[in-house]
């Protein structure tokens, strides 16, 4: 199936960049979420908490790396092209998670941890790596992080720049399927050494960057929410103050209507008594006449 195929086209044109159709016509980036590769590209996909997603370099239209059959695009000659792939692959996901937890353990220059870290690499950079070498990998790691071993001082040359913080979340290639799945891939194919420094290096700068951003997102957030409560309060000390002058207002209503009734009522008795003496008035001088 491939129409294009030059072991030297990397070390010529590539070498520190890996693209589509390097040394191959089948060959390009695929990535796969919880093991699975979706004939969608990554716009299209939707992740959720805990997804673990792997990017690896292809040079065969996937079938180097368990992916074949989610290309988007046509193959030449598909029938020729095993569908199985070249070689059984194995699901390299708990790998991964155990690398990362090495990673932000803080304990990657223990000399146990260190050592395990290094193998697992290994083990992340060999594409037909049996499950078991996988697991025995990860099972490694695991032991490793409960005994992590003395103080070495010094992180292995493959941890990320920023051991053990948060501003790195793969380690350099390994973790998103190792040298052989990108920069090695296309150097081991043309028999020159495993390069993936510069592909390491845009991925932890791309990775730090997408970490200030949810920063920054998330003191917005916090700003916004402190905003939010200080409007609710100053709503609720509006509204406090309202009832408390409608209450106000109502009681000098009640107490003008007392008062007003009083008067109404004194007005009323001073009137009738009035009245009441001019009649007893009159009849006393109507007594006196007789």
């Amino acid at each position: 199936t491939m129409t294009f195929y030059d072991p030297g086209d990397y070390e010529k044109n590539w070498k520190g960049h890996l693209g589509e159709f390097v040394i191959t016509n089948g060959s390009g980036w695929m990535y796969s979420v919880n093991n699975v590769f979706p004939n969608v590209g990554f716009a299209d996909t939707y992740l959720s908490d805990g997804d673990i997603v792997r990017v690896q370099f292809t040079l065969g239209y996937g079938a180097d790396i368990g992916g074949f059959g989610a290309m988007g695009t046509s193959i030449p000659n598909v029938e020729n092209q095993p569908k199985s792939g070249y070689f059984s692959v194995a699901n390299k996901d708990s790998l991964t998670k155990a690398i990362e937890r090495t990673i932000y353990s803080g304990l990657i220059t223990r000399s146990n941890v260190k050592n395990a870290y290094a193998a697992a690499l290994s083990v992340a950079e060999t594409l037909d790596a049996s499950q078991s070498a996988v697991d025995n990998a990860v099972s490694a790691i695991n032991s490793a992080l409960q005994n992590p071993g003395s103080e070495t001082n010094s992180a292995p040359a493959d941890a990320p720049l920023s051991v053990g913080g948060s501003g790195t979340h793969v380690s350099s290639g390994a973790a998103l399927g190792g040298k052989n799945a990108s920069g090695g891939a296309a150097a081991a194919a043309s028999g020159g050494s495993a390069d993936a420094v510069a592909a390491s290096a845009a991925e932890e700068s791309a990775f730090s960057e997408t970490d200030a951003e949810t920063e920054e997102i998330t003191e917005a957030s916090e700003a916004l929410s402190e905003s939010e409560e200080s409007t609710e309060n100053a709503v609720s000390l509006s509204e406090n103050k309202k009832s408390k002058t409608l209450v106000t207002v109502i009681c000098l209503v009640s107490a003008f209507i007392v008062l007003a009734g009083g008067v109404c009522f004194i007005v009323f008795y001073v009137k009738k008594r009035r009245k009441n003496g001019e009649k007893e008035k009159s009849v006393k001088e109507s007594s006196s006449k007789k």
